[in-house]
């Protein structure tokens, strides 16, 4: 049971309170007699002996309040305290209608708004918000003509100086036994709390999973032992932590949707010291609102089972996948997007379908969902068989034939991967004999190549990158169809530079930072340079903006690369051919928005009116783009 403990101001209070608990049966573990400048000493000595819930008054229920986290239950003067109160007062001023002032804390008065009319008296009420507001309270009493003050003993000390009679708060066996009740509620909550976090620990302790619980803010209130061992730390060194401190690569976007009530669940991959596991997430709703989520992990239940191929074998051959999704830092959504999916797709042993430019993250997100995977102990190999010719080829992914001796020549890298993923880049560029031994691969877990007698058995998660549209190459009879529904049903797309503007900044701020070490130069750009790099289409993405920051940096001759650096570069790397009048012409390198303005123009026939109006902006700003960007012709408004 909840431990109460009662701290009163005066002697007589203790006997009301004895009186109450003999009557009433209230559990109080111990009463006190207490000086208003000892309150917060005196409750935190109790709160030391055990204390759940202290019963205070006025001041000293304040102080305890303010410095401590201990519930306090008020003693609050009720009506009838204060009416027997005001009687008194008309007793001793002995006028018709006297003047009552009352100078008190906030906490300490029930409503007594009628009281002028039940009493024929003016009772003017000077509540403070805290102890230090008193005596100016006082003051203001009485230049407002009091006859009488009622407070406490700091009020009573005030008014001495004025010469004003003034009646101390007294309370009654009533106001202490409401206390009381409010007490004894309080404690049946810290009972039921008490008894629901038992029962919660319980279930947290044999669980089989890793359980966390947060608060809406983020903060880690609870973990289990099983999450313990997996961050290596005791429940003492992470409560109170944010969760983003302690598990390195969670989505905070997801987990903030799911605080937000934006969303239900969540469920991903995620690593935990190395560890590959399930995490769902799921909110906590008391009385409509969200107070917080739970997080499960848990083992995926896919892995492989061999112990032909360790971890050092790996290491040794090379097979080994270096990035996880802790490494893609991102502000922009769409990436974001992707990255979340992955995860996702991380859980399942299906194949997986990238679609990017070049240049773009394909094969790192492989790896990402390699590492988040079940198979994160087992190789990852990439291969791209585009120089290959047919045979080649297909012995290189396959293996050879059993030769006349009847011994098999050699392996091929699905039995070289087997247990581990195969991430193919460029699959379009497999041959047809190749397409269909990756088919069976997928669908029966192996393959009867050649004239061989019975059949090789692989156990490979197949991860495919392509730059081109596979659909058109089935429609086209250029890509198995078997294939192709084989691979696309867990399709993630890559979103180009261009359609994240954040990311090149972030990127040309890293590979300064990355060539400033290499060169040992320091070298920035400027606001305005940096705007151009972020107009322009990039092509070649990442693959591309790397090697042309690095020509930048070597061969500037300034310290800031300013616009003009970076648009001559862009110029004389990236031209733009077009014909004009009939001949092939350089022409300034293509910006996007450019490139935007030009289909406008000719998608209304040359209309500036038709173009401004579908863009949002005046003829004027359209013209100003026009020329910015060096669109010529014969354009009517």
């Amino acid at each position: 049971m909840a431990k109460i403990v009662m701290l009163l101001p005066k002697k007589y209070m203790l006997d009301q309170a004895e009186k109450v608990i003999r009557e009433s049966g209230f559990a109080v573990d111990t009463i006190r007699i207490i000086e208003t400048v000892d309150s917060v000493d005196e409750a935190r000595r109790c709160i030391e002996e055990g204390a759940n819930i202290i019963v205070a008054r006025g001041v000293q229920a304040q102080l305890i309040k303010n410095h401590t986290n201990i519930p306090v239950a008020e003693i609050s003067m009720t009506a009838q305290e204060i009416g027997l109160l005001v009687l008194e007062s008309k007793k001793i001023v002995k006028k018709k209608t006297p003047c009552i002032a009352i100078v008190a804390l906030k906490n300490m008065m029930n409503d007594i708004s009628c009281f002028d009319k039940l009493f024929d008296v003016k009772l003017n009420c000077y509540f403070t918000d805290n102890f230090y507001q008193m005596e100016q309270a006082v003051e203001g009493a009485v230049k407002d003509g009091a006859d009488i003050i009622l407070g406490g003993d700091h009020v009573i000390r005030s008014v001495e100086k004025y010469n004003i009679p003034a009646l101390f708060l007294r309370s009654t066996e009533d106001s202490i036994r409401k206390a009381l009740q409010m007490a004894q509620k309080i404690g049946y909550a810290i009972d039921v709390e008490k008894s629901s976090k038992a029962q919660f620990e319980t279930v947290l302790d044999t669980a089989f999973n890793g359980i966390i619980k947060i608060d809406n803010a983020r903060k880690i209130l609870i973990i289990n032992h099983i999450v313990e061992e997996l961050l290596k730390k005791p429940a003492s060194e992470v409560v109170g932590k944010l969760l983003e401190d302690e598990l390195a690569g969670i989505d905070i976007h997801a987990i903030e949707a799911i605080l937000r009530g934006e969303r239900d669940n969540y469920s991903t991959s995620i690593k935990i010291k190395a560890k590959p596991l399930l995490l769902l997430v799921a909110p906590i709703r008391y009385d409509n609102e969200i107070t917080g989520a739970i997080l499960s992990c848990s083992k995926i239940k896919n892995a492989p089972q061999s112990e032909s191929k360790t971890v050092q074998d790996m290491y040794l051959s090379g097979y080994i996948a270096q990035y996880d999704f802790a490494s893609l830092k991102t502000a922009e959504a769409k990436l974001r997007e992707s990255i979340e999916l992955g995860k996702k797709y991380a859980l399942s042993k299906n194949p997986v379908l990238i679609y990017g430019e070049v240049g773009t993250e394909m094969e790192v997100f492989a790896q990402c969902i390699h590492n988040n995977s079940a198979r994160k102990k087992f190789p990852f190999i990439t291969v791209n068989c585009s120089d290959m010719g047919d045979t080649e080829q297909y012995n290189y992914l396959f293996g050879t034939s059993t030769g006349s001796d009847g011994r098999e020549n050699t392996s091929g890298v699905f039995q070289t991967c087997n247990f581990g993923t195969v991430y193919i880049d460029e699959i379009e560029k497999l041959n047809s004999a190749s397409q269909y031994g990756l088919y069976k691969t997928i669908c029966f877990q192996g393959f009867m190549p050649g004239h061989m007698k019975r059949e090789k058995h692989y156990d490979v998660r197949i991860i495919a990158g392509t730059h081109t549209d596979l659909s058109f190459l089935v429609r086209k009879g250029l890509f198995r169809k078997d294939l192709y529904y084989s691979i696309s049903a867990l399709t993630l797309n890559i979103p180009p530079l261009r359609k994240r503007r954040g990311d090149i900044e972030k990127m040309v701020k890293h590979y300064l930072q990355q060539f400033t070490d290499t060169y040992s130069t320091h070298l920035t750009i400027t606001d305005k340079g940096m705007k151009v790099m972020k107009e322009y289409g990039w092509e070649g993405n990442l693959i591309q903006l790397e090697n042309f920051c690095e020509r930048l940096f070597i061969t500037t001759y300034k310290k800031n690369i300013d616009q003009a650096m970076v648009t001559n570069l862009l110029e004389e790397l990236y031209p733009e051919v077009r014909i004009l009048d009939g001949k092939e012409r350089v022409v300034v390198y293509k910006y996007p928005e450019m490139a935007d303005i030009v289909e406008l123009l000719k998608k209304h026939s040359g209309s500036r009116k038709a173009v401004a109006e579908e863009l949002n902006i005046s003829t004027t700003t359209l013209w100003r783009k026009m020329k910015k960007y060096g669109i010529t012709g014969n354009y009517e408004m």
